[in-house]
């Protein structure tokens, strides 16, 4: 029985999965409830953009938190004494707004005592109350989720959360460390986001994952990010990033272009390199003919189109390697290499040994 309850609690979906529903029913599979709401909440000042997963619980309710500020909330004062609040039967929940036949049940976990943020899990059951064992799995869940934020899996990889102001919600400790060593990267890399995403992308889709090359604290670091909102209350989007650090030269660090429709090209490649799509093809999505278009890539990025876009697919090809037990030919697919024989030749041509060899040497 532990071996499946464990298996079900770390088979959840982490809240940095781009996709908030599948995270939503992979969380009713452990624990049946009505409503919920997930966050990493400053206790005295509250933000919409704080709440990472949300359902079953009005956006007004959520707003009224907020405005109020945790801290005047009794069900959220005898969740900090104890770690978990229950309800039943709405006794006690009046105050959150809640009104439930059943049981209220908030869980909260320090995160940094010094910034008075807290990790919040509110779950409420409108048809009976919450058994000890969904109490337990509940708890388990959230220390889950507060240790997938927190604990990356290679060194100088970093998470962030950044909400709609730019303003930091949560780093993991690394990512807290260098900000702490250089306060300038989140300004910079804030600044960067921003100026990419107008530049590259007419307009970008929530909860679909982007990326783009920088350098921070003198570091060239590859940044994936998708923009979420889990209410409709406003100012309540956020940013996730994820810092990844790139070899010397791996990737061109490049981020404003002069001329937007280079920018719309490099967005292009970066959304379609597992295409492999040829000179013609990203000429004719940002409207140039494929000889001018050429002319004007090397000039603005410094290499060709052709150069780039495999720099691009070796890259993440890379990352996979590092990262993954995935079959060689597998990550071949997904980098955009035709068959796995031209990813192996063409790997050991620029990076000067073999796939497996690469692998072998990082992992």
């Amino acid at each position: 029985m532990f071996g499946d309850l464990a298996s079900r609690i770390l088979g959840v979906a982490s809240p940095w999965d781009p996709d908030p529903h599948r995270f939503i029913a992979s969380a009713r599979e452990q624990v049946p409830f009505d409503g919920l709401v997930l966050a990493v909440f400053s206790g005295r000042n509250p933000q919409p953009d704080e709440v990472l997963a949300h359902s079953g619980i009005s956006h007004e309710i959520v707003n009224q938190w907020c405005r109020a500020g945790l801290e005047s909330l009794g069900l959220f004062r005898q969740a900090c004494r104890s770690g978990i609040a229950l309800a039943s039967e709405a006794q006690g929940a009046a105050d959150m707004g809640i009104s439930a036949d059943g049981d209220v049940m908030l869980h909260v976990l320090p995160e940094s005592l010094v910034d008075q943020s807290w990790w919040f899990l509110l779950l409420t059951n409108n048809h009976r109350p919450f058994t000890l064992l969904e109490q337990r799995i509940a708890s388990l869940l959230l220390r889950h989720w507060q240790v997938g934020f927190n604990q990356v899996q290679k060194p100088l990889t970093g998470r962030l959360l950044i909400g709609h102001d730019n303003r930091l919600i949560h780093a993991d400790p690394w990512t807290q460390l260098m900000l702490l060593e250089h306060p300038e990267v989140l300004g910079q890399l804030t600044d960067t986001l921003h100026k990419v995403v107008e530049q590259r992308w007419e307009k970008i889709t929530d909860h679909l994952i982007y990326d783009f090359a920088v350098e921070l604290a003198a570091r060239p670091f590859w940044v994936r990010f998708h923009r979420d909102s889990t209410t409709n209350i406003p100012l309540s989007q956020h940013w996730f990033l994820e810092l990844h650090p790139l070899e010397k030269g791996e990737l061109p660090l490049i981020n404003n272009v002069d001329d937007v429709r280079i920018a719309r090209a490099l967005g292009y490649i970066h959304q379609n390199f597992n295409h492999a799509p040829d000179l013609s093809t990203i000429a004719e999505a940002v409207q140039v003919s494929p000889f001018h278009f050429h002319r004007l890539f090397s000039r603005s990025v410094g290499i060709s189109p052709k150069h780039y876009l495999q720099a691009k697919q070796l890259q993440y090809a890379k990352w996979l390697l590092r990262g993954s037990r995935e079959p060689v030919s597998s990550i071949a697919a997904k980098a955009g290499f035709a068959s796995h024989g031209h990813f192996s030749s063409t790997f050991q041509k620029v990076v000067g040994m073999s796939p497996t060899q690469y692998r072998d040497k990082h992992t």
